[in-house]
């Protein structure tokens, strides 16, 4: 007959502290255990401990949340993804396509402050989550903000709004709404996520027959924050679909895909509430700690807002070869995929087996330096774009970039450069990403004080917002002829600025934290 042992820091060699608590696994949780069990743990306690720990199995509830925030990322990429065509090109001027062009400068500008309304909204969000009404009531309200946005959105691309000078009102109006609604679900999803795995206590010793199972809570909280950052990047993946028919059809169509997902993440929350898990709410204090250690990774998030905007725009100065310039990004949520189990199941244990310490905050501080690396890559195809021609320094923008049919323009050229030659860049992002924001998050739960995991959480997207505002600082040098310069300058904040992260904060590797289990079933 098998037995589950439910320990606190008693697994960690430490049995004099907090008790050793065991039951039988027909025993109701916290019954005293009978000596039969006793006896069978303290037999297989050294065992145990030199043993792997492993990953716990998952509740439903887990992949429940799991799959709504996948659909609501889906969601995203299909509305967000088209918009610096969307906002830079014109309606069928150039090799790219648009609808209000207002030009490069105005486009990233105008995305810099759509992310940075993203990240800076999330606080108000968090303290009611956190302090009044749950994780589980502002995030459907949330969702309900964003989901509005999307249909302004969607109604407002359509070929007759935009032949009547709606698309530019509709497109701020829009931007707001889903940037709240965004900010919204950033706040509360990530930690109502893991709330979801609510086990008490460091480990759960399982034993079956004579095999001895160790399930971690760490590791498994570690898990539940790459699964959702895998799924999030396979969602991510619906870029692709968005500016092939962007493209294809119409960029309102992308919007209308955006909008059906987004209603999917709607219904999936709603309907299934009851079988979700809720933490009380409760006020607490955030720990300075935690502040300065998001303010220290303002430039890791600036490298990344690149992806929104100025790559894409990079992509469009060079030769396509017929696909769509914003279809490259997709390369990043596909690296992330098959990079993220490769690092979550092959590097992650292959450094705890060699006694390599490879802690969150030196996981962080090595994305740092990756992610300078993908900034320096692309100052370097950048370069190569401004040797070419026909228009060198100036893409896109000498005459002879005209691409001509007869008498009648068919759009512009890129500089004789193959977009191929940046694809490596999003490789050199998806590994950046996957050490630095699945560890953020992680950190971000686990040493949040209880009742703050929805403000700690918001903190970390206010970080994004001071490197959005960094973006918009860089708005001068954010055109031809200075882009190399701009490259630079972030691949240099990003390398600079683990120095310091990693000093000031390297003794979190070593902290442990206890579990917040105040929960209750909604």
């Amino acid at each position: 007959m098998g037995a589950n042992v439910e320990t606190g820091s008693a697994v960690e060699r430490d049995n004099t502290k907090g008790g050793l608590e065991a039951t039988e696994a027909s025993n109701l949780e916290g019954n005293q255990p009978d000596s039969q069990t006793q006896s069978l743990v303290a037999e297989c306690l050294p065992e145990v401990l030199e043993r792997k720990l492993s990953v716990d199995k998952l509740p439903a509830s887990v992949w429940i949340v799991a799959i709504a925030g996948a659909a609501e990322r889906f969601a995203y990429y299909s509305l967000s993804a088209p918009l610096q065509n969307y906002i830079q090109n014109e309606r069928g001027g150039s090799a790219a396509p648009g609808a209000l062009g207002l030009g490069q400068q105005t486009a990233t500008n105008l995305s810099n402050m759509f992310l940075l309304l993203q990240f800076i909204a999330p606080i108000p969000f968090a303290i009611v989550s956190d302090m009044r009404y749950g994780r589980q009531k502002t995030l459907m309200f949330s969702l309900g903000i964003y989901q509005c946005g999307s249909l302004i959105l969607l109604l407002t691309s359509l070929p007759i709004a935009l032949d009547r000078g709606a698309g530019l009102p509709g497109l701020i109006t829009a931007m707001v709404l889903i940037a709240v609604g965004v900010a919204g679900v950033k706040a509360t999803l990530p930690p109502f996520l893991v709330d979801q795995y609510n086990r008490p206590g460091e480990a759960v010793i399982k034993v079956k027959g004579s095999k001895t199972h160790v399930a971690d809570r760490a590791l498994t909280i570690q898990f539940i924050t790459n699964m959702f950052f895998w799924l999030t990047n396979l969602a991510a993946l619906s870029s692709l679909a968005s500016t092939w028919i962007e493209k294809e059809v119409d960029f309102w169509a992308s919007y209308l895909m955006g909008f059906i997902s987004l209603f999917v993440t709607v219904v999936l929350i709603y309907f299934l509430k009851r079988k979700l898990v809720s933490m009380d709410t409760q006020g607490s204090v955030l720990p300075l700690s935690l502040r300065a250690l998001w303010l220290f990774s303002a430039p890791f998030y600036l490298a990344y807002i690149q992806i929104m905007n100025n790559l894409i725009s990079q992509a469009g100065q060079m030769r396509l070869g017929g696909i769509p310039n914003d279809t490259m990004q997709v390369w990043n949520p596909v690296a992330c995929i098959v990079l993220g189990p490769v690092i979550q199941r092959g590097l992650f244990p292959l450094l705890r087996r060699s006694g390599v310490p490879f802690g969150p905050i030196v996981r962080i501080s090595a994305a740092c330096f990756i992610m300078g690396a993908a900034m320096a890559y692309a100052a370097g195809v950048q370069h190569m774009i401004y040797s070419r021609g026909p228009c060198y320094s100036r893409p896109l923008q000498c005459p002879e970039a005209a691409v001509r049919e007869g008498a009648s323009s068919q759009g512009t050229l890129g500089n004789d450069i193959s977009v191929w030659v940046q694809m490596p860049v999003w490789f050199i992002l998806a590994v950046a990403e996957i050490l630095g924001f699945a560890t953020i998050s992680e950190i971000a739960y686990e040493q949040a004080p209880k009742g703050m995991k929805s403000v700690v959480q918001a903190v970390t997207q206010l970080t994004a917002g001071l490197a959005a505002v960094l973006g918009i600082a860089l708005s001068p040098i954010t055109k031809d002829p200075t882009l190399v310069i701009l490259y630079s300058v972030i691949a240099g904040l990003t390398v600079v600025a683990a120095f310091p992260f990693w000093f000031y904060f390297r003794a979190l590797d070593h902290k442990k934290v206890e579990p917040d289990t105040n929960s209750q079933e909604a």
